[in-house]
C-alpha cells in the first residue's frame, strides 16, 4: 500500500503563498477612495448601520447605512461615476433616489431624497452636490440611506476613506469636501 505525503518544506511555502495572496484581497467592494455622501466639516449620526435591525436585514440592504441627515441638508457624491438613474420609483421603498455608476462597475445608491440636482448621464465628481436629503418613499423620518450596490441591487460591503465603517448610534465627520 502506497501513502502520499507532502514534503513539508511545500506545505510551509503553500501556507505562506495562501495568506499573502488572501491578505492581498480586498474585502470591500467600494472605489477608493470614497468618502461620506455630505459636505466635509458636518457631522451626522449613524441610524441604522450594516445588518440594522429595522430595515437592513435582507440581501438590498444589509450592507447600506442610514445617516440622520435633516430635511433638505446637502447630499454630495461619495465618489466620481455617472449618473445611471436619478428620480423615483415606487416599487422598493426608495422614494427619490439617485444611482451612479462608479469607476469600479459598482454603483452607489442615494435614497429618500428630498430633490435632485443631477440627470442620467451626467458625469459627477466626488463632492459634487448631487441632491438634497428627504423623507420619500418608505421612511419613518428625513435621513439619507447609502450602499453600494452590484448591477442586480443587491448591497455590498463597503467601507469610506474619512469615516471607515460606520456603527449604528455613533457620529461622523464628513471630509468629503464640496467642487463646484
Amino acid at each position: 500500500m502506497s501513502s502520499f505525503s507532502v514534503e513539508p518544506t511545500y506545505t510551509v511555502a503553500f501556507m505562506i503563498l495562501f495568506i499573502i495572496l488572501m491578505g492581498s484581497v480586498n474585502r470591500y467592494s467600494n472605489p477608493a477612495g470614497m468618502r461620506a455622501p455630505w459636505p466635509g466639516g458636518i457631522t451626522y449620526r449613524c441610524n441604522q448601520g450594516n445588518f440594522g435591525p429595522y430595515s437592513h436585514s435582507n440581501p438590498f440592504d444589509c450592507y447600506a447605512w442610514d445617516f440622520d441627515l435633516p430635511m433638505n441638508a446637502p447630499v454630495v457624491a461619495a465618489t466620481n461615476g455617472v449618473i445611471a438613474f436619478a428620480g423615483y420609483k415606487q416599487t422598493d421603498g426608495y422614494g427619490i433616489r439617485v444611482r451612479v455608476r462608479n469607476i469600479n462597475g459598482t454603483y452607489s445608491l442615494y435614497a429618500h431624497l428630498n430633490q435632485l440636482f443631477v440627470q442620467v448621464g451626467q458625469s459627477i465628481k466626488e463632492g459634487q452636490l448631487i441632491g438634497l436629503a428627504g423623507n420619500t418613499g418608505n421612511t419613518t423620518g428625513p435621513h439619507l440611506h447609502f450602499s453600494i450596490i452590484n448591477t442586480k441591487g443587491i448591497s455590498l460591503p463597503s467601507i469610506f476613506s474619512d469615516i471607515g465603517v460606520p456603527i449604528e448610534g455613533k457620529y461622523y465627520t464628513s471630509q468629503n469636501w464640496i467642487k463646484s
